[in-house]
């Protein structure tokens, strides 16, 4: 029989003081304590951990038993060196529970690199002396197969002061010079990071964007963004930005403003091509202005999983000022209904006439196309397959989108 695990104490260096079997596995993960094969400047340390996911589940994990109470009044946040050769944007969470209460509590970073080593940082500012086990479960929410992107090196889990105030960025926000990954405050499954620009072209010949990267988590997940000013909503209410994806079109792309007070609004926008940037626009007319952080959640309602799909691009994050027309007040006035539709859809404009209905199904088919000059447009449904479609209105007054469901 193997031996039981020895509490260990904090920091830990994998040099001493903890062998492989001080790890507890579960789920599918294997720990150990291996000479180190990423030697660098960052990490010259001649012993690492190891953490392999196998089979077994997405939540995946190994303990380790401390030998003391973690203390987070002075030395609020936990930091370890990890090496892994995962997509940039892998969710590695950190659990801290309690052999006595059964209490647990857990953080969650992202990969900013892949093939090198970095720091990760989890805070646990407020919570109580009572955690006394540290559960690993790096990789999250995907199953592992053993391949270098289910493999973690981990070095040097400490104990450090807390993380600092995020920085502030200033609009607009182009992200070439002034707002790094660093500015970003990630939760429940999601990471946002600044990378080079994946298709630079005419319509971003931006050499820098920020990307957003869900993996697992909750549907909700997303990354926030504080500003230095507040936002002047009643000058310039009408924010845009830039946004490329390979998720299907109609994908919900929600954009929430808040404050240090608790107040926030939120409007949703949705998708109208795959494959290529193009540029939304959120209208907050009417709001006030005391706003100083954007909080993006792409793809909201859905869990993501680090695919192609779960992964957005953005860019040159502006304000701008009301005009007299603009795509958010036509949809206003254009009504579609019944929505969901089984049999017939009718789309009526209280304002301007249509002039085409172009509807597509989330590969980006077009399924119908109408040319008319009308006020109400009636459309057969009744030999559409069941799912959710994209209406493009055009109207003198400009173009608008409406998400449609067919039972």
């Amino acid at each position: 029989a193997l031996p039981e695990p020895v509490p260990v104490s904090l920091p830990i260096n994998f040099e001493e003081n903890i062998v492989s079997t001080d790890f507890t596995n579960f789920f599918g993960a294997v720990s150990s304590v291996i000479p180190n094969p990423q030697m660098d400047a960052i990490n010259p340390s001649t012993t690492v951990g190891q953490f392999v996911r196998s089979g077994g589940q997405s939540w995946a994990q190994s303990k380790i038993i401390l030998t003391e109470f973690m203390d987070y009044s002075t030395l609020s946040s936990i930091s370890m060196k990890v090496y892994t050769d995962a997509p940039v944007g892998t969710l590695l969470k950190f659990k801290v529970e309690s052999t006595e209460t059964g209490a647990a509590n857990e953080r969650d970073a992202f990969t900013t690199v892949s093939g090198e080593w970095a720091t990760y940082t989890w805070d646990f500012a407020g919570d109580p002396p009572v955690y006394n086990v540290i559960t690993l479960m790096l990789g999250y929410g995907s199953i592992g197969d053993a391949s270098p992107n289910s493999t973690f090196l981990i070095d040097d889990i400490e104990q450090v002061p807390g993380l600092p105030p995020a920085p502030m960025a200033n609009m607009p926000v182009n992200f070439e010079d002034q707002v790094s990954t660093h500015y970003f405050l990630d939760f429940d499954g999601a990471g946002a990071t600044v990378i080079e620009n994946p298709q630079m072209n005419s319509i971003n010949a931006s050499d820098s964007v920020a990307v957003i990267v869900r993996n697992g988590g909750q549907p909700w997940a997303g990354s926030k963004l504080y500003v230095a000013e507040n936002l002047d909503l009643s000058t310039s209410p009408i924010i845009s930005m830039k946004v490329l994806t390979e998720a299907p079109i109609g994908t919900t792309v929600k954009l929430k403003l808040e404050n240090d007070g608790g107040g926030s609004t939120e409007i949703d926008r949705f998708t109208t091509t795959t494959g290529a940037w193009e540029t939304l626009n959120w209208d907050f007319s009417g709001q006030p202005n005391d706003f100083n952080s954007l909080v993006f959640m792409f793809d909201f309602g859905a869990v993501g999983d680090s695919s192609a799909t779960s992964t957005f691009f953005f860019d040159d994050i502006a304000q701008s000022i009301s005009t007299s027309i603009n795509p958010s007040q036509v949809i206003e006035t254009i009504s579609c209904f019944p929505n969901p539709a089984k049999d017939r859809l009718t789309f009526r404009s209280e304002q301007y006439l249509m002039e085409e209905i172009f509807i597509y199904d989330l590969l980006g088919n077009k399924v119908l196309a109408i040319t008319q000059n009308n006020s109400t447009i009636t459309v057969n449904t009744s030999d559409w397959a069941s799912g959710i479609y994209l209406a493009r209105i055009t109207t003198k007054a400009g173009d608008s989108t409406i998400k449609i469901m067919i039972e």
